[in-house]
C-alpha cells in the first residue's frame, strides 16, 4: 500500500483529518503531520523528516493542479539519480514567482531565486519538488526570509550550493495554480537527460 504524509497548518486541521480519514477510501495509508504554525514550504516538508527516513519523496503543494500528473517527476529522479527534481513552467510575469536559471544547455539547475524584481529567466518553479534524504541534511544551515520564512526555492539553492544533484523537469500542458487563479499552457518538450553515471 501506498504511504502519504500530508502536512497540516494549525487553520483547521480537524477539517483535513475528517476528510482524508485514514487514507484507506482511496487505496492509501495517510499520516497525517502537525506543523503547527507554517513557516514556510521548506519548514512544512522539515517536519516530515521522522514519516520520510531515508526514502526519497515528492512534495506536492495542495493548490497545483497538472494535467499530466508528476508521474515523470520521480521517474526522471531515479533515472537521473539525482538529490533534487524541480518542476519549472514557463510563465509571463516571472517576477510573481521561485525562479529557476539554468545552463547554457537547460540540463542542470544553477539557481532558483524567490519572486525576483529581475528574472534571469521565465521559468517559474512550480509547486512539486522531489527530494532525497540530502534535503534534511542542508535544513539546519537554511536561514529564514524577510516574512521569517524557510523558502523552499531558498533550499534548492543550498542544495546546488552544496553540490548536490539538481535537475529540472518542464512540465507539458496546463498548470492550474489555484491560489492565483491563473491557469498556464506549455506545449514544450520535457527535457531528455542521460545519466554521466
Amino acid at each position: 500500500m501506498t504511504d502519504m504524509g500530508v502536512i497540516l497548518e494549525s487553520v483547521i486541521p480537524e477539517n483535513v483529518r475528517e476528510f482524508l480519514g485514514d487514507g484507506s477510501e482511496f487505496g492509501v495509508r495517510i499520516s497525517h503531520i502537525v506543523q503547527g504554525v507554517p513557516k514556510g514550504i521548506a519548514h512544512a516538508a522539515n517536519c516530515a523528516e521522522g514519516f520520510m527516513g531515508d526514502d526519497s519523496f515528492v512534495v506536492y503543494l495542495g493548490d497545483n493542479l497538472l494535467k499530466n500528473g508528476i508521474k515523470a517527476i520521480p521517474e526522471l529522479m531515479a533515472r537521473e539519480r539525482a538529490d533534487c527534481v524541480i518542476s519549472l513552467m514557463p510563465v509571463k510575469e516571472p517576477q510573481r514567482y521561485g525562479i529557476a536559471e539554468l545552463s547554457e544547455d537547460g540540463q542542470h539547475v544553477l539557481r532558483t531565486v524567490e519572486k525576483p524584481k529581475e528574472p534571469r529567466s521565465n521559468l517559474a518553479v512550480i509547486g512539486v519538488y522531489a527530494f532525497n534524504k540530502t534535503f534534511f541534511e542542508v535544513y539546519p544551515k537554511l536561514k529564514p526570509s524577510w516574512r521569517n520564512e524557510m523558502v523552499i526555492t531558498d533550499a534548492i539553492s543550498l542544495l546546488i550550493d552544496s553540490g548536490f544533484k539538481v535537475v529540472p523537469h518542464r512540465m507539458d500542458g496546463w498548470w492550474k495554480d489555484a491560489g492565483s487563479r491563473r491557469i498556464f499552457w506549455s506545449r514544450t518538450i520535457r527535457f531528455r537527460m542521460e545519466s554521466n553515471r
